[in-house]
């Protein structure tokens, strides 16, 4: 018998499981840090922010957090909450944190430091000291800051190149027909160019789409 006409209709527009995963990976962020309680960072900034990035600066490095969340201040600000592991933080451990815009702007918050164990959750608040002159471990930590975000400016740079250079015009189009032959609809058409939360999210949709049809489609016979 000859193959069933749909699948082999899918089966051409489908891209190869490599593209899939150089795709994704190129567009998924660090792994997140293990969290059991929540530190707060203000960042007085109107950037329309996408992404946030937590910072934990210990004598160790610089520990980056990913599992953010972002709200709105008050005064149209923004408070990003890193969580952290209460557990494996060093005495004297400082958090900070940095958003992200669409552009690639980004603004950076205060830095302040984590309590002692068992202290609780530390919620937003303007620094109530005066200015004073940055210290020698501070200015460290702000040098490591810096560097960091060179690296994943670059980083980003990157792969944005590279997803760009995945998604062809020719992967483009299949992956387009794919979704709307599963009946999933979007107000924007996928490009390489989109928020890359929302582009992993359509692609991730289209795969586990193609997953569940070829679980239940029809068997087939070989000609």
């Amino acid at each position: 018998m000859a193959r069933h006409p749909v699948s082999n209709r899918l089966r051409r527009r489908i891209p190869p499981l490599c593209v899939w995963g150089a795709l994704i990976s190129s567009l998924l962020a660090v792994p997140a840090f293990g969290a059991q309680e929540v530190a707060e960072v203000l960042i007085s900034t109107k950037l329309e922010a996408t992404t946030a990035l937590g910072l934990l600066i210990s004598q160790d490095g610089v520990q980056q957090v990913t599992n953010t969340e972002i709200t709105t201040s008050e005064d149209g600000g923004l408070i990003v909450a890193v969580p952290y592991d209460e557990d494996k933080v060093l005495p004297g451990t400082l958090v900070t944190a940095m958003v992200f815009g669409k552009s690639g702007a980004f603004a950076l918050g205060a830095m302040r430091e984590l309590p002692a164990k068992g202290a609780g959750p530390i919620p937003a608040e303007m620094p109530l000291c005066p200015e004073e002159a940055v210290g020698p471990e501070l200015s460290r930590a702000l040098t490591s800051i810096q560097k960091l975000v060179e690296i994943r400016q670059k980083l980003v740079e990157t792969n944005r190149s590279r997803v760009a250079s995945l998604l062809n015009e020719e992967l483009l189009n299949k992956l387009k027909k794919l979704e709307r032959g599963f009946g999933l609809k979007y107000e924007q058409e996928l490009n390489p160019h989109m928020d890359p939360f929302l582009l992993i999210n359509r692609l991730t949709r289209v795969l586990n789409a193609l997953k569940t049809y070829s679980f239940f489609k029809p068997n087939e016979e070989e000609d």
